[in-house]
């Protein structure tokens, strides 16, 4: 197992290099902290912060990187209010509307803003298509509002819980 991710760390490596790019190091000069191009001359770093990228832009989205993360690697606190089912009875899902209205806004943006930086990349005015995904935000936001105000949304004032103890509320 060691050999072949050995083996696999060196093709990626050759790839790297192969492509022009060179690893830039600590003033130690044994760690590796960026890649970087000679022409245009051009460095990025090779640990990036996700959250805080996320954060810088998805501004309309705060921490919804976060949430969305922690339900896809499973962790307990992003998984736990969705679970409305007692034990012994079948899964209930019952999500928080206004989460997952917060959800799709934030889907929304990451489309806006991957539709922005390929048209732009490929010569294209996407300004239209981002237009289009405002659009389609606010009227998230006005189904939002309306959700605040009615009955029919889920929204639980307290999330419940499995404690150590079983159910709390």
């Amino acid at each position: 197992m060691v050999q072949s991710c050995t083996a696999e760390h060196d093709a990626v490596q050759e790839l790297i290099t192969g492509a022009g790019l060179t690893f830039g190091h600590r003033q130690n000069g044994k760690t590796r902290t960026r890649l970087e191009l000679e022409s245009p001359k051009v460095s990025v770093p090779l640990k990036i912060n996700i959250t805080e990228l996320m954060a810088e832009l998805l501004p309309d989205s705060p921490s919804w990187y976060n949430i969305g993360s922690s339900v896809t690697r499973s962790l307990y606190w992003g998984l736990r209010d969705v679970d409305g089912s007692r034990p012994g009875e079948p899964l209930a899902l019952t999500p928080n509307v206004l989460d997952v209205g917060a959800a799709a806004e934030s889907a929304i943006s990451a489309s806006g803003l991957i539709l922005g930086c390929c048209g732009r990349c490929y010569g294209h005015d996407p300004s239209a298509h981002i237009k289009r995904t405002v659009e389609r935000r606010e009227a998230i936001d006005a189904l939002m509002r309306r959700a605040t105000r009615s009955a029919w949304a889920h929204i639980p004032a307290e999330a419940q819980h499995r404690g150590p103890r079983g159910w709390q509320t």
